[in-house]
């Protein structure tokens, strides 16, 4: 802009004036101020964007309102409790969802689901030291027993038939049938 002024003024034949400059000047510096400012907010919304990008799924739950478990066949479950990576629902025959294979929807109205700082490694560990009897559900099967062991990387629920592992990555759902988990220490 500088170089404009003084090349179109030389070639116009006219003389550069100390106004002219402090018009020039005071034009540059509300560009530059304009252009600071447009730069500042938009650091400030990448900012708040990236912060909203890095959020888990169970903080994310807990701040919510109610929360709607959506199960297979249409169902809807409420979620009582998030632990840091399950869901748990109350009722007759509670359940344990873990949030990997959760699909949930956040609802207008109701009371948000309560935060259990445990994993669920944790709850069925806790599960299993109680003699938890328990239905694991996984994406073939199912199997009803006694839940004997949370290992760090599958459970072992003995049947009748016998002892079955069964991979977390694998797990739909555990119903608690009797026995379980309670509090959220």
């Amino acid at each position: 802009m500088l170089w404009h002024y003084l090349a179109t003024a030389t070639e116009n034949g006219d003389h550069v004036t100390e106004r002219g400059l402090d018009k020039l000047l005071l034009g540059l510096g509300a560009q530059l101020e304009a252009a600071e400012k447009r730069a500042e907010e938009e650091a400030a919304n990448d900012l708040a964007f990236s912060l909203t990008q890095d959020s888990v799924m169970a903080d994310v739950l807990t701040r919510a309102r109610a929360v709607t478990v959506l199960i297979e066949g249409g169902g809807r479950l409420t979620a009582a409790a998030v632990g840091s990576d399950f869901l748990w629902i109350d009722g007759p025959r509670p359940q344990i969802r873990p949030l990997a294979q959760a699909v949930v929807r956040h609802e207008d109205r109701g009371r948000p689901p309560t935060r259990w700082h445990m994993s669920l490694l944790e709850a069925c560990r806790r599960m299993a030291r109680s003699g938890a009897t328990v239905e694991v559900t996984w994406f073939s099967g199912s199997g009803t027993g006694i839940l004997e062991r949370g290992a760090r990387d599958f459970l072992s629920v003995k049947t009748a038939q016998g002892s079955v592992l069964v991979p977390y990555s694998t797990i739909q759902c555990i119903s608690l049938i009797r026995g379980g988990l309670t509090g959220d220490s």
